[in-house]
C-alpha cells in the first residue's frame, strides 16, 4: 500500500518494480490492489450521527433489551397444536390405520445402464408404522423445546429476578 500511496523511497519504488517486472503473480496483486485503492479512495467518508442519536442510545442503556423470541402466550398456543397433532398421530397409530403402508423402494429399477452395476440391487422395504412413531417422536422432542423456550425459561427467569 505504500506503493500505491507513493511513500516509497526510490531504491525501494524501483526494486518493488524489477520484482514486478519478474513476476507475474505480483503484478496481478499489484493490479487488485489498486483497483481496491481507487474504489475506497472514491468512497464516501462515513458520516458521523447526530447528537439526537447519541442521546437517545445513552439515555436507553438502562433499559432491558426486549425479548425476540416467542411470546408466552404464542408458545403455549404452538405447543397445544404440537401436542394435538402428536396426540391425533399416536391415536391414528394406535388404531392400526398405518399398518397397512409398506413401501419399497426398488434399487434395480433406477435409470443406471446395466454395465455399472455387476450385481443386483437390494430392495429396501419399510414400515409406514416405524414412519410415524419417529414423527410422533419427533414431535414429541419439538413440543419439549417449545415449553423449555416459551414456558420454562421466561417464568424461572422472573422468578431469579424476583429473588435479587
Amino acid at each position: 500500500m505504500n506503493y500505491l500511496d507513493g511513500r516509497l523511497t526510490d531504491d525501494q519504488a524501483r526494486q518493488l518494480k524489477q520484482r514486478l517486472e519478474q513476476t507475474p503473480a505480483l503484478q496481478l496483486r499489484l493490479d487488485e490492489l489498486r483497483q481496491m485503492h481507487e474504489a475506497l479512495s472514491h468512497a464516501q467518508q462515513l458520516l458521523h450521527p447526530s447528537s439526537n442519536f447519541t442521546h437517545r442510545v445513552m439515555s436507553n442503556l438502562h433499559r432491558v433489551p426486549v425479548n425476540s423470541g416467542l411470546s408466552p402466550r404464542n408458545g403455549l398456543l404452538l405447543l397445544c397444536g404440537v401436542l394435538v397433532a402428536a396426540g391425533m398421530l399416536a391415536f391414528l397409530l394406535s388404531a392400526g390405520v398405518f399398518d397397512n403402508i409398506n413401501p419399497t423402494i426398488e434399487l434395480s429399477n433406477l435409470p443406471v445402464s446395466q454395465e455399472v452395476i455387476k450385481n443386483p440391487l437390494p430392495n429396501i422395504s419399510f414400515s409406514g408404522k416405524w414412519i410415524i412413531n419417529g414423527i410422533v417422536l419427533l414431535t414429541l422432542g419439538l413440543s419439549f423445546i417449545l415449553l423449555d423456550r416459551t414456558v420454562l425459561r421466561p417464568y424461572f427467569n422472573r422468578r431469579s429476578h424476583w429473588q435479587v
